[in-house]
């Protein structure tokens, strides 16, 4: 063979080998890229089944608490979920937890420590930063039943003028986001630093002050859900159609108590109104009167005495009278006294100042301990009355039904995290989870 020819079939054998070495090269490089990307879904999956975990650990303490309360001890459910805000699981764990007053603490959040914004009147809304009348007022139309524009509001003919018409609900809003439809709400006035609105101060959102400032997140919520089992672990007695020996026995009221509660109950069944504060602001013997008074009255009725304290609140606890709207949905949750900031009772529709700080007062004397019944305010303070005690009832409460739990899984291996944000809802059973969010 000539040299020629030699140097020739060298440069074809070296250029295989190249070629051959590019594609090995190549053939490497995409398998090291599906191999990582195999790892790193491998990673993401065992962060979503640690965050999972974390999330049906605390469904499992809620319906447990639920359904085996401890009447005397309203906040048993809030330490019981923090005891497994934090678990492991071969190559991940799980943490839940959620700022309170700029410091992170475990356990979920609860929807109850903040006022739902369906509750609250345009006065109150005017209370919360960067409030305009304008805004609401559209706020309040957003969320009534008719199209009639309140003062400065909005409502239909204003929001099909949009790039991109929509309509309000008139309705309850349903979530924070929702309530970044409505004309003139911006999305830092509902979120402020709480950009992903997830509860937590992420790095990302840090602007090195060292305080979290949610704005409106704060102080509002449409979480809320009212009603739900009764402290003794029982569905609620509707006083509407119970029978009043049942009253009795749950309630610890004689026969002739219960009747007068029953009787009083039934009424709205006519078309009457009645309400669970009636009990609060008015006598038995009043209500006995006035169910026995003419021709349509049990005249032989022997008159019953009038509830005390540990009556009314058992009472309280354990029935309603209408538990369901008319649509079948739930009432709006009320706010939970020994949960709540002392910022969020201010904004409480229709209480007095003066009022607010009695029962601050009230709540500072008994520490941690929490109440147990609002009947037990009375007992805390003189500078809050009967009747106005009938009036907190229609915005308090001493236990929760709805928790935002946010559970951050993390690969041990990798540190890749995913977080799941989902909304609790104890008011019926099974735990329903009402929403939910994966990132």
């Amino acid at each position: 063979m000539s040299a020629r020819a030699s140097g020739f079939a060298t440069i074809i054998v070296l250029w295989v080998v190249a070629v051959t070495t590019a594609l090995l090269m190549g053939l490497q490089s995409t398998t090291f890229r599906q191999a990582a990307a195999g790892r790193e879904v491998m990673a993401r999956t065992r962060a979503y089944w640690a965050a999972r975990g974390g999330i049906e650990a605390t469904i499992a303490r809620l319906a447990h608490d639920t359904l085996n309360p401890d009447p005397s001890d309203p906040l048993r459910v809030v330490f019981d979920m923090e005891d497994v805000a934090e678990g492991t699981y071969p190559g991940a764990s799980y943490a839940i937890s959620h700022t309170e007053r700029d410091v992170e603490l475990l356990g979920p959040e609860d929807a109850h420590a903040k006022i739902h914004i369906a509750t609250m009147t345009a006065d109150a809304l005017l209370l919360l930063p960067y409030m305009t009348e304008d805004t609401a007022d559209a706020i309040v139309d957003w969320m009534d039943g008719d199209d009639e524009v309140s003062n400065f509001g909005a409502e239909y003919s204003q929001y099909l003028q949009q790039p991109y018409p929509y309509l309000p609900r008139n309705a309850p809003i349903r979530s924070l986001l929702e309530l970044e439809l409505v004309l003139g709400v911006e999305p830092l006035f509902v979120r402020g630093e709480d950009l992903n609105l997830n509860g937590l101060m992420d790095i990302w959102e840090d602007d090195g002050n060292g305080q979290f400032d949610r704005e409106w997140g704060e102080f509002v919520t449409a979480s809320s859900v009212g009603g739900g089992y009764a402290s003794s672990g029982q569905p609620r007695l509707n006083l509407a159609e119970a029978d009043p020996g049942e009253v009795a026995q749950r309630t610890g009221v004689s026969a002739q108590q219960a009747d007068v509660i029953v009787g009083w109950a039934s009424g709205i069944l006519a078309g009457q109104p009645r309400s669970m504060t009636d009990y609060i602001s008015t006598p038995l013997t009043a209500m006995f009167n006035q169910l026995n008074q003419g021709d349509g009255g049990n005249q032989g009725a022997i008159r019953p005495e009038n509830l005390n304290s540990d009556q009314l609140a058992l009472l309280l606890a354990e029935a309603t009278i209408v538990d369901l709207l008319d649509d079948g949905t739930p009432w709006l949750g009320k706010v939970n006294i020994n949960t709540c900031s002392d910022k969020v009772l201010e904004y409480l529709p229709g209480i007095d100042i003066a009022v607010i700080d009695a029962l601050i007062a009230a709540r500072n004397s008994r520490g941690s301990a929490g109440f147990a019944s609002l009947p037990e305010i009375l007992d805390e303070t003189v500078l809050i009355s009967q009747q106005q005690l009938a009036q907190l009832y229609e915005v308090l409460d001493v236990r929760s039904n709805v928790y935002i739990c946010r559970s951050r899984g993390r690969d041990t291996a990798t540190g890749i995290e995913v977080e799941i944000i989902a909304t609790l809802d104890r008011s019926t059973l099974p735990v329903t989870i009402r929403e939910v969010r994966i990132r």
